[in-house]
Formats: structure tokens, sequence, C-alpha cells
């Protein structure tokens, strides 16, 4: 008699152990992400003008720590585990157009395909010369390293009559998606912004 109610008391505290465990783990499983951006500051010039690009904050992005917030549906700024905001500027003398490209250039990426979201905004502060990359709106963040488009058909108009600037802000998601997301922890990923000359 004594062996069996031992027995129903070891089971019941293994049994709540194990429900600890899992409520735990489902609710607080944290993510260690790294963004990093590589890009420097420095400038291209080209037959027709300077082209430059600019971080704020730096060129690198770090974040450790990540979970999934934010409603898929609907991804709003506070939402964004990273957000990096960089200034491209043009100047030209000349009567010709300078023209360039975005691209998000991914060095490494662990997390599961649509795991990680990205949008990308223009500054309402930009300079209305030329043409600049059209907003995106939520997109999945490739899992294959590569150079991935974020904007091409950008320009400064010349003659630019100094210095131009169209500033985007590239923001990083791990939304919610309302079911088991543990796969990914521990996961990392790398990536940073490319301008070219086009």
């Amino acid at each position: 008699m004594k062996e069996s109610k031992g027995n129903n008391i070891l089971l019941t505290i293994i049994g709540i152990a194990t429900l600890l465990v899992a409520v735990i783990g489902a609710t607080f499983a944290y993510f260690t992400a790294v963004l990093s951006n590589n890009e420097t500051g420095t400038s291209i010039t080209i037959n027709s003008g300077t082209l430059g690009i600019t971080f704020v904050g730096g060129s690198s992005i770090n974040i450790q720590n990540i979970y999934p917030r934010g409603n898929p549906a609907a991804l709003v700024a506070t939402d964004a585990w990273a957000t990096k905001t960089f200034s491209v500027m043009g100047n030209t003398t000349a009567a010709a157009n300078i023209n360039y490209a975005l691209a998000l250039s991914v060095n490494s990426n662990g997390f599961s395909a649509d795991a990680l979201k990205y949008t990308l905004a223009v500054d309402p502060g930009s300079s209305t010369n030329g043409n600049k990359a059209p907003a995106i709106s939520a997109t999945s963040v490739p899992t294959t390293p590569g150079s991935y488009s974020i904007g091409s058909s950008c320009y400064f108009a010349g003659p630019t009559g100094g210095n131009v600037t169209h500033t985007y802000i590239l923001s990083i998601f791990f939304p919610d998606t309302g079911s088991n997301q543990n796969t990914d922890q521990g996961k990392t990923f790398e990536a940073h912004v490319e301008i070219s000359s086009t």
C-alpha cells in the first residue's frame, strides 16, 4: 500500500514538473539573432558626380534575445527588432542622372523560411529630386545567402545644385504567428545594405 502511494506521489511530481517545463518553454522561448551591417559610409565617385551612403548610428545593428512579437498581418514600427536608417546622397553639376540601386545582402539566415520579415520605408524628409526606391511592405527575408534588390531605377536628376539625399528606413521583424516558433531558438541572421551605381 505504501509503495503504491509513493509511486502516485512520484508520478504526480513528475507530471507537474513536465507541465511547468512545457509552459515555460512555450511562453519564454528567447531567440538570439545578429543583424550585422557591413556597408561603410564611403562615397562612390562616378563620371557624372558623386554617390554616397551614410548610416544613422553607425553601420551595424546587433540584436539579441529576440522573440516573436507583432501581428504578421499588420506590423508596426514598434514591433521591429532592428531598424536601420540610411541615406543615399547624390551630387552632380552635369545635366545627367546619377542612377543607383539598393540591395539587401544576406550573409546568413538560420531562421526558418518566412520567419523574419523586412520593410523599407522612405523618409518623408527625403529630397524630391529624381526617383526614390518604392516602399516595401512586410516581405520575407530570404534564407539563402545572396544579394536581393530592394530598390532599382533610383536616381538623382542632374544638375543637383549641391548634395541631395534620399533617406530610407529598413526594419527587421520576427512576427508572432500564433503557433510554436521554438525551432528558431538560438538562430542567427546577418545582413547588410548595399548601394551600387547603375
